[in-house]
């Protein structure tokens, strides 16, 4: 594949958030840039999601509905499945920032690999009527020492290249939290990231699912 315009995975997993489920892939099927999959990863959810999937079947590249250990073991099992140069890992209370998020990420991630597997850019921390409380997102060199220490990076905001997991290995599906911590510290420990401060990736919806720990992939009292 042309490296100048890259294919992008965005897996999603879910579990019983019928809520805001159709608002996540309506972020990332709205999308202006065209190099994009989605892949869906259900734990079994029995609200109601399933039947969005079904719903929007034909705009998922792939999705599946069966129990998983943890959010490690499903997006793992996504991972499988992913055809893309760069994957993207959203949560399903979680949405895309605007239409043209990709669009403007893609000029980065043409030039970032090598050196760099790791690209980030901002992330809004929204409440549940979408106001912005917070954003999140710091220059590589201000944040490294603070990274190494323990402070998560937003993880909506993180683009991975594939070639970090055919180097690391999958994400441990023995962790609960903070499988997206140590996964990027496999790799920073050593590397760089690349930080895009002019776009916004996602919103990041405060209170819900992604922000439980026992349902995050994110050390989350490290983000703040």
């Amino acid at each position: 594949m042309d490296t100048r315009t890259p294919f992008i995975t965005i897996i999603v997993a879910v579990l019983n958030r019928s809520r805001t489920l159709q608002r996540c892939l309506d972020s990332v099927t709205g999308q202006t840039y065209s190099g994009w999959e989605l892949i869906v990863q259900d734990g079994g959810s029995t609200d109601g999601s399933v039947e969005i999937l079904k719903a929007n079947a034909h705009r998922i590249a792939h999705w599946k509905s069966e129990p998983d250990e943890s959010v490690c073991d499903a997006v793992n099992k996504a991972i499988h499945k992913a055809r893309g140069q760069w994957l993207y890992f959203l949560g399903s209370d979680d949405y895309l920032w605007d239409s043209s998020v990709l669009e403007r990420l893609v000029p980065h991630l043409s030039h970032a690999y090598p050196p760099c597997r790791i690209v980030y850019g901002r992330l809004a921390v929204v409440s549940d009527k979408g106001e912005v409380l917070e954003y999140l997102g710091e220059p590589w060199s201000q944040y490294k020492r603070q990274f190494i220490q323990g402070r998560m990076l937003p993880h909506q905001a993180v683009m991975q290249h594939r070639s970090l997991f055919d180097v690391h290995g999958l994400f441990d599906p023995s962790l609960y939290v903070g499988g997206d911590y140590e996964m990027l510290l496999r790799e920073l420990r050593t590397g760089d990231a690349l930080f895009v401060p002019d776009v916004v990736v996602a919103r990041f919806q405060f209170g819900c699912q992604s922000s439980v720990p026992k349902n995050s992939l994110s050390v989350l009292s490290a983000v703040w």
